[in-house]
């Protein structure tokens, strides 16, 4: 597990920024899908 503040917000903003790029296109394919 992570244990300093630093990294964790690290890690948490890292994510952020990340994971709604990833998750955008999916949502866009499922809708040309169907």
């Amino acid at each position: 597990m992570i244990h300093e503040k630093g990294d964790y917000l690290t890690a948490v903003a890292f994510f952020i920024s990340v994971a709604p790029p990833l998750q955008e296109p999916a949502y866009w394919r499922r809708g040309q899908i169907r």
